[in-house]
């Protein structure tokens, strides 16, 4: 009845939240909604978005929010109920008034608002129909892997009985077992506490870094077993005993569209964009549909090397091969513009081992993806360090001075940012979008990465909608946007019409877009099949 007399709704994350509850009874509002939480975060990304916050800075009201917090189970009496409820949307209409005042401040003058907020309210309800339609599970495929898993898993436990010498011993992360294991026992330096209880902690990180730290076979064996063990009982405890599937055999992740900082997806329940590559064959397309998976070519890496107008990777991303000319660059010493060098390069590299090319590979790759965001050396050693723990640092120092030698735009485009955000306070996506940041509080990791991430983040965005739009509307329930996977998307058409959908999208997605002064074409490839 309020629904249909009322002209518009205003709610505070109601089209994640209260939306999907209404529609469970049958309810689907027809008339415009506003939605506080995302007016704020168009407006001040940077900030938090709950409504005790935006209550908090934008009306007179005392705290209320903890008499709502004791649990869905709470016997509440009639008049708490009423009050909390109405409290709420007080706050609610208050912070609407207020944020609408906001978005007229001079402040935002050059960004267009409106046309921002608009975009997240679309990808929000995009966000919706993805979760309500979900991915099936193949039960099947769910039951080999979980039958592999625990073999593996059961593997990993009996060798830590066989190195530990004990058969009872516990290696979860809470047990006190491990810890005495390892610090006591073995000896192992303290790398990092636990933030709650202060004693050393055993995480999964630290169980890499303390790989670097050993002396002996025993602490090898018992680390290696270690780091198996969580690997296998994590996968078992995520993606078999703990997926949710729903009555039609689906999964729905709960997808929420644009609210990261950088204008990226979050998803939860399970985490749609991160699920592992090895999990993803028990999800299977519906009888006579296929997936069609779609990514953008290096799209972080060539959105820096455009701003930066960085003259060694724009080179390197002309090639068919990117990835091969950093390491050619990087461990052969290749002059990328003569052809003779990077030629003699390449058969240097070429007569290398796979496995040692393999590894040149991935660390070609951390430099290519791991020194734009002005993190600087400890960071990338780090990071190289959890996947190479025998790496000498001497040798990775010397190929990131010979990469900075390389790049020498990206550290001078990112002072040019840090200078920009000192003087106006904010940046832009490059399509029209504003981050603000804190005074004095941006880290020069943060506003490197604005840039690239924000107009990655943006431009798939408005990608999608348009692929939603123009193809997904049009075919109805035969094809239908299912993940977002940062920088791609898949989607679930009929059989019969995949081939045509996918050129259609293809094309779609490459039409030449706008990125601050100039104007490119971002590449896409796509694959298409009955797995996930």
């Amino acid at each position: 009845m309020v629904m249909t007399r009322a002209k518009s709704i205003v709610g505070q994350n109601f089209l994640v939240f209260d939306k999907p509850v209404l529609a469970r009874y049958g309810l689907e509002p027809t008339i415009p909604i506003d939605d506080t939480l995302f007016l704020h975060h168009t407006l001040a990304e940077e900030e938090p978005h709950k409504l005790e916050y935006l209550g908090s800075l934008y009306t007179d009201l005392p705290y209320w929010k903890d008499e709502g917090k004791a649990g869905e189970d709470a016997d509440y009496d009639e008049e708490t109920l009423w009050h909390y409820c109405a409290t709420d949307c007080i706050a609610t209409a208050s912070v609407a008034s207020r944020l609408e005042e906001l978005a007229q401040d001079s402040r935002f003058k050059g960004f267009d608002v409106q046309r921002a907020y608009k975009q997240k309210l679309a990808l929000a309800e995009l966000a919706g129909r993805m979760t309500r339609r979900g991915l099936l599970i193949d039960q099947r495929t769910k039951n080999e892997l979980a039958w592999t898993l625990t073999a593996k898993r059961t593997a990993a436990l009996t060798a830590i009985h066989k190195h530990t010498g004990n058969s009872a011993f516990n290696p979860s992360p809470s047990s006190p077992q491990t810890r005495r294991l390892l610090y006591d026992e073995l000896g192992f330096p303290v790398l990092k506490r636990s933030k709650k209880t202060g004693n050393p902690s055993v995480d999964i990180d630290v169980l890499q870094w303390l790989t670097t730290f050993c002396v002996n076979k025993r602490q090898s064996l018992v680390l290696n077993s270690l780091k198996a063990w969580r690997r296998w009982e994590k996968l078992i405890g995520t993606y078999i005993d703990g997926l949710n599937i729903h009555l039609d055999g689906c999964v729905h992740s709960l997808w929420k569209a644009a609210l990261a900082e950088t204008g990226r997806w979050r998803s939860s329940d399970p985490n749609g964009q991160n699920w592992p590559t090895r999990m993803r064959s028990m999800v299977v397309a519906r009888p006579g549909y296929v997936f069609i998976k779609f990514d953008a070519e290096q799209l972080e890496l060539r959105v820096q090397s455009i701003l930066a107008r960085c003259n060694f990777l724009l080179a390197a991303l002309e090639s068919d091969d990117p990835h091969e000319r950093a390491v050619l660059a990087l461990f052969y010493g290749a002059d990328f513009t003569n052809p003779a060098s990077l030629e003699l390069a390449r058969a240097k590299y070429l007569a290398k081992p796979k496995e040692v090319r393999k590894r040149e590979r991935t660390l070609a790759k951390n430099f290519e993806y791991g020194t734009g965001y002005e993190g600087g050396f400890e960071i990338l050693f780090r990071t190289i360090r959890k996947q190479f723990p025998k790496t000498q640092e001497r040798h990775i120092k010397l190929l990131y001075e010979r990469w900075k030698a390389l790049t020498p735009e990206i550290s001078r485009f990112n002072r040019e940012l840090v200078a920009r955000v000192d003087h106006d306070g904010y940046l832009d996506s490059g399509l029209g979008y504003q981050r603000w940041f804190f005074p004095g509080g941006a880290k020069p990791t943060d506003i490197a990465n604005r840039p690239i991430q924000g107009f990655a983040g943006d431009f798939i965005n408005e990608r999608l909608l348009e692929v939603d739009l123009r193809l997904c509307d049009s075919r109805g329930e035969f094809c239908s946007v299912v993940t977002n996977e940062h920088d791609g998307f898949m989607l679930e058409v009929k059989e019969n019409e995949a081939e045509a959908v996918a050129k259609e999208t293809k094309q779609t997605l490459e039409q030449p877009t706008k990125m601050y002064d100039k104007v490119v074409v971002l590449p896409f490839k796509y694959e298409i099949d009955h797995r996930w």
